[in-house]
């Protein structure tokens, strides 16, 4: 991703940023918390700066980039991730919380308008969230493109693991929601990877 494409879905969907040739950060206010990419000599650094660290704000979280279009992508994501977290998916933690089954989830989903193609309790398929029953335990596992387990988690009681698989199939819809609106767009030339998926929804 470069700072083009950065700022036109930024501005498009409400995120605010300020940049010059050297960084790329949110646009806060005083004492909130921000992502930041700055260059470093021949490096980028990615980091979020922590004002609750008073009364020195701390840097967070560095990822070092060794070129510009991986640091912006990577900023994306995570600033991405954050706006969605609190404005998107916590709105619904109330809801998803009264649910005690994965019947009553899948129900959720539907209401919600998640397609089926993002999640799978049954069938394995390139890049979904696999969900498994075993010894009344749910794990809850990302599948790549080659239908291999990315990450997933550990055996779960029945009501956390529904709610950790509404976060991560919730998370990942809304990635592809983004991803085939700039598409179509124009905007965005391919899709996100199977790393860019993982650095959002995890």
């Amino acid at each position: 991703m470069d700072r083009n494409q950065l700022q036109h879905i930024f501005s498009e969907i409400g995120i605010s940023i300020l940049k010059n040739d050297n960084f790329i950060r949110e646009d806060k206010g005083y004492y909130e918390n921000f992502n930041q990419i700055e260059l470093d000599g021949e490096q980028w650094v990615f980091f979020e700066m922590n004002f609750e660290q008073r009364p020195r704000p701390k840097k967070e979280n560095k990822k070092t980039f060794y070129n510009e279009t991986e640091a912006i992508n990577y900023f994306f994501l995570k600033t991405l991730k954050k706006e969605y977290a609190s404005s998107k998916i916590h709105q619904t933690n109330k809801s998803v919380s009264k649910i005690n089954s994965i019947e009553g989830l899948k129900h959720y989903f539907q209401q919600v308008g998640i397609p089926e193609e993002y999640y799978s309790m049954s069938t394995t398929k390139p890049q979904i969230l696999y969900t498994e029953i075993i010894d009344n335990k749910i794990i809850v596992s990302y599948l790549d493109e080659n239908k291999q387990k990315r990450f997933n988690t550990i055996p779960l009681e029945v009501r956390r693991g529904i709610f950790v698989m509404y976060k991560l199939t919730y998370g990942f819809y809304l990635l592809k929601k983004i991803e085939k609106e700039f598409i179509d767009k124009g905007i965005l030339t391919k899709n996100f990877t199977d790393e860019d998926v993982e650095v959002f929804i995890k």
